[in-house]
């Protein structure tokens, strides 16, 4: 959804001048979902193609791995992953997130658990850093602030594929209703796949990150009822009116598709145009695009 989307973006980019004058080119290299091969890929690009702005994944966990160095040789990027720490301009001063982060997924996600009738939480998440985030706050706010029990909190590895272990734990503590998170594309199938073959009936309500393709494909037929999921606006067929640079975006994305997922394709088609916009203000108010002027 990345490659398509920034293409897009950068097409329409070049078809409107550029940048500053400047052609943009995309030059992808895959980190097939590996923090070392993120970084070498980081290495190469800045090294030996001299990009001068990087994407460094959407997956915060390879964010992360690559920003250390991306930091060191003060080149600007920008990640649509959703841990906080993306963003620290303590830590990573040259990173920016174009993401709502994790914690600011609780409310939603409290709302949706309430509004199917939720009492006693199960929470299972991925050790990812912004789904072990967004855990830690569930854990932390459903109670005092929602007036929700969380009755077990399960985290399971990124490259899982059986979570029937965690949810046996939390079935076994009495969870009514669980709050899921992965970044996995086989997140939604797997989490579904394990409660059939628990026999639970209870429901699971997940959140935009793993909501790729066709769902009704999926999820076994027997527990296809029990998933709901929290989405973007943009990724969600509604009654409320679309903005018109919400219409052109979707028809723009048509042109490339199949796009898997339309909000990750979204955020992914945005940053290219804040690239621009960071270069154009930095030129305008610094006279320069140094990385200190993007900043």
């Amino acid at each position: 959804p990345e490659k398509k989307s920034m293409q897009l973006a950068i097409d329409q980019i070049n078809d409107a001048g550029g940048i500053l004058g400047r052609k943009v080119s995309l030059i992808i290299r895959d980190d097939a979902s590996n923090p070392g091969r993120s970084l070498l890929a980081a290495k190469e690009l800045l090294s030996e193609q001299k990009v001068d702005f990087l994407y460094p994944e959407i997956i915060s966990g390879l964010a992360l791995a690559v920003l250390p160095y991306t930091t060191e040789q003060k080149v600007f990027t920008i990640s649509n992953g959703a841990t906080p720490e993306i963003g620290d301009p303590g830590k990573y001063p040259y990173s920016f997130s174009l993401s709502d982060l994790a914690p600011m997924r609780i409310p939603a996600m409290a709302a949706a658990l309430t509004k199917l009738g939720g009492k006693r939480v199960g929470i299972l998440v991925s050790t990812n850093p912004p789904q072990v985030a967004l855990g830690d706050g569930l854990q932390r706010d459903l109670g005092p602030k929602y007036g929700l029990e969380v009755v077990g909190y399960e985290k399971f590895g990124i490259k899982a594929t059986d979570y029937t272990p965690q949810l046996q734990s939390l079935k076994d503590a009495g969870a009514d209703i669980i709050a899921f998170d992965s970044t996995a594309r086989e997140g939604v199938r797997n989490v579904m796949t394990s409660m059939q073959t628990l026999g639970w009936d209870a429901k699971v309500v997940g959140l935009p990150a793993m909501l790729y393709g066709d769902l009704t494909e999926q999820i076994p037929a027997s527990v296809r009822n029990q998933f709901y999921a929290v989405n973007y606006r943009v990724g969600t067929r509604s009654a409320t009116p679309m903005s018109d640079e919400m219409k052109q975006t979707l028809e723009a994305l048509k042109k490339v598709r199949p796009i898997q997922n339309l909000a990750i394709a979204a955020l992914a088609r945005d940053t290219m145009w804040l690239a621009k916009w960071a270069y154009e203000t930095a030129q305008k108010e610094s006279g320069n695009t140094s990385a200190e002027s993007l900043v």
